[in-house]
């Protein structure tokens, strides 16, 4: 029998939420190339991780659900989640619905304030 200890536990959680970070820094960098360049490698991975503990504390922990927020926080700015501008945000961020269905909720709002293409 193997017998994993706590800290080997930590370990791999660490690695594979560092491994998470790159994921979601290479989306950003695909998909929001001004913004990536504007903070570089090491400033996108302290941006998304600061993103997922937010996302977090709002219910969100899945790559879709921190890929949606990453893309909100991008595309409304990075205090849409409580800017007076998005009174909606909130609202939709603290229901006490699944993840996906916020990101989803949140994502068409957003597309009514940017336009189709959900760029500013």
């Amino acid at each position: 029998m193997i017998t994993i200890r706590q800290q080997q536990l930590k370990a791999l959680r660490a690695a594979s939420r560092e491994e998470f970070v790159r994921q979601v820094a290479e989306h950003v960098r695909e998909c929001w190339p001004d913004a990536h360049a504007s903070l570089g490698v090491a400033g996108m991975r302290q941006y998304v991780r600061a993103a997922i503990d937010r996302a977090e504390a709002y219910g969100i922990s899945t790559q879709y659900g921190v890929v949606g927020f990453v893309d909100l926080l991008l595309a409304l700015g990075d205090d849409f989640d409580t800017n007076d501008a998005f009174p909606w945000a909130r609202e939709i961020l603290t229901r006490d619905v699944p993840a996906r269905e916020k990101i989803d909720t949140l994502e068409l709002y957003a597309r009514e304030v940017l336009g189709e293409n959900g760029h500013a």
